[in-house]
């Protein structure tokens, strides 16, 4: 599977199409208001693209030396780390705080009125200082500038920090049970790529130790970062951003269904559910504490089964 076939992933099949538009269309009018916008963003986003890559060089991957995080990172789309006990024992120290603020909100509501918001504390810049320069010096003990250099062509570094608590009867009232092997009924469940159009790269950071195959690990296909057109990309990562409703989204021309998040409208005999499967990693703390990946390629996470996972997603951007 590669870039050459468009699209790469899944599209709204037509029995699925067939139930949104009966479910309530728009009129004439708002498809054209709706298909004018989408338009419009979409020319933003290959504006910001062509930007990006007018300005900044990446290694090349014939320069790339074998072996190292940015090889993984380029050729797999996500590579892992294992920080000493003592740096680990100090990031779960510092952001405590947010992790318990977040369970003391979670249980001001009943579970079935959680919200995904309801499971975050977002820390902006200039809000936590003490938590930016943790991250700031757990990309340095990694060794992680070069590697986010290498792959972006310019100096990375936090820009925003999101803790994250996700509870397992949350994920049951919202997916339904989870198996034995970690996934919901629906095996395609909650299969995206992410609307980040620049730079396409993402830390997610285990902040306890024992996130296992029933704790909601991270999962990534693969080398899927590599399956999809620049244009289908930016298809997909539009119509995320636009936040449309699903008669919005059924108003474009068929060409321009594709979404960012795909995996819940799969059907579970599509044939390609199977090669998605067997190259997904479940990346456990077994197998590190930090995860570096693209976030072009197909992942998802979170399918807790017992307990709670606890972590911390950084976006990055560009320093200075």
């Amino acid at each position: 599977m590669g870039a050459e076939q468009f699209p790469a992933l899944p599209t709204v099949d037509q029995a699925v199409a067939s139930e949104i538009v009966a479910g309530g269309g728009l009129t004439p009018d708002e498809c054209r208001e709706h298909v004018m916008k989408f338009a419009s963003h979409l020319e933003a986003a290959f504006r910001q693209r062509d930007h990006a890559l007018g300005r900044y060089s990446p290694t090349p991957r014939s320069e790339i030396p074998d072996d190292s995080p940015l090889r993984r990172l380029v050729d797999d789309g996500i590579t892992a780390f294992r920080l000493s006990d003592a740096t680990f024992r100090k990031l779960a120290a510092t952001f405590a705080p947010h992790v318990e603020s977040i369970r003391a909100h979670q249980m001001t509501k009943p579970v079935a009125k959680l919200k995904f918001a309801d499971n975050c504390y977002p820390i902006r810049p200039g809000k936590g200082p003490a938590e930016y320069a943790m991250v700031d010096a757990l990309i340095d003990e990694l060794g992680l500038g070069e590697t986010l250099s290498g792959f972006a062509g310019t100096k990375l570094g936090p820009r925003t920090l999101n803790v994250q608590v996700t509870r397992a009867d949350w994920i049951a009232a919202h997916y339904g049970e989870i198996g034995a092997d970690g996934l919901p009924v629906k095996r395609g469940a909650y299969f995206h790529v992410d609307s980040e159009i620049w730079p396409h790269v993402k830390l997610l950071i285990y902040l306890t130790r024992d996130v296992d195959d029933q704790r909601g690990p991270f999962r990534y296909v693969r080398g899927s970062q590599d399956w999809c057109t620049p244009l289908e990309l930016l298809i997909r990562q539009t119509n995320d951003l636009l936040k449309a409703s699903r008669a919005q989204y059924m108003s474009l021309p068929d060409a321009f269904r594709m979404h960012a998040l795909f995996g819940d409208d799969m059907r579970p005999d599509d044939p390609r559910l199977d090669r998605y499967l067997e190259r997904e990693w479940a990346v456990t703390s077994q197998d590190g504490d930090v995860i570096l990946f693209d976030t072009n390629g197909v992942h998802r996470g979170g399918f807790v089964r017992s307990g709670e996972r606890v972590i911390l997603q950084v976006l990055l951007g560009p320093v200075g």
